[in-house]
């Protein structure tokens, strides 16, 4: 280290300091000094490798690609051997692997299948199908339970013997449901008439201008001036009678034979 004077202030600075601690003005550095090479000396033997070489002797590096290559003959390498190992190993060595592997998995018990009526439904259907005082629609529904559960047991049997007779009873109780009942007052003198309407189960279809599904209508009117009266009509249109010849009706009850029946047109309608 040398003292050199600051070339602004004047004063003693180090060759070392970047700038005067003084004024702050920078201090030149010298130049640096390339090394001499050193020549070999003639004393004890040198080895080779201490030697310099020239830099077209030295040998540059591996190439990237040639150091891909032996990492993957390497990683290729070891992927055989545990190859080779886990089928060498047996299958006792996979289950330190995951104690999921080792124990399969449980197999579900079955669901059993559910019961049928028992005992208990079987003595409540017979005792509904053998009470007289119940509906004929309830014990229907008791002898059919019996039928499909019961089939070769005795309350099985009488319920097959039993069922049509209740049918029929069923229908019967359903024939005054279909009726329509009124009473209404007749004109000036006020007296009653009493009407019960049913309607048809089936359907017509007339042209125009009575488009459309029409149900026929069947009325038994008591009426105080004209008497008792059967009157066939229907929703929309007219069933033409003419009142100066010859009207008859044709009318079949269920499946019996049609009956002629003689009609007139219609009056005192009310």
């Amino acid at each position: 280290m040398a003292l050199l004077k600051c070339e602004d202030c004047g004063r003693d600075v180090s060759s070392k300091a970047a700038c005067c601690p003084n004024c702050g003005c920078p201090i030149p550095q010298p130049p640096d000094r390339t090394t001499e090479p050193v020549e070999p000396s003639s004393g004890p033997d040198i080895p080779a490798a201490w030697v310099e070489k020239p830099v077209a002797e030295i040998q540059s590096p591996p190439s990237s690609s040639s150091t891909m290559k032996v990492v993957l003959w390497v990683a290729a390498i070891v992927l055989f051997w545990l190859a080779v190992r886990s089928c060498s190993s047996g299958p006792e060595s996979w289950s330190s692997g995951s104690e999921a592997l080792a124990s399969p998995a449980p197999i579900p018990a079955p669901i059993p299948a559910e019961a049928g009526p028992g005992e208990t439904e079987k003595a409540n259907w017979s005792s509904i199908l053998a009470d007289e005082s119940n509906s004929a629609i309830a014990r229907e529904a008791a002898a059919t339970n019996l039928i499909k559960n019961f089939p070769d047991s005795e309350a099985g049997r009488q319920a097959v013997s039993m069922l049509e007779p209740l049918r029929k009873a069923i229908a019967y109780e359903r024939m005054g449901s279909q009726w329509i009942y009124d009473s209404s007052a007749e004109g000036m003198s006020g007296k009653s008439v009493a009407t019960a309407s049913v309607y048809s189960s089936n359907t017509i279809k007339l042209g125009f201008p009575y488009q459309g599904e029409q149900k026929g209508r069947l009325t038994l009117r008591r009426h105080p001036r004209w008497g008792n009266d059967v009157i066939l009509a229907i929703e929309q249109g007219q069933i033409l009678c003419h009142s100066y010849g010859d009207c008859y009706v044709g009318v079949r009850f269920d499946n019996e034979k049609m009956q002629r029946y003689e009609g007139s047109p219609p009056f005192g309608q009310q």
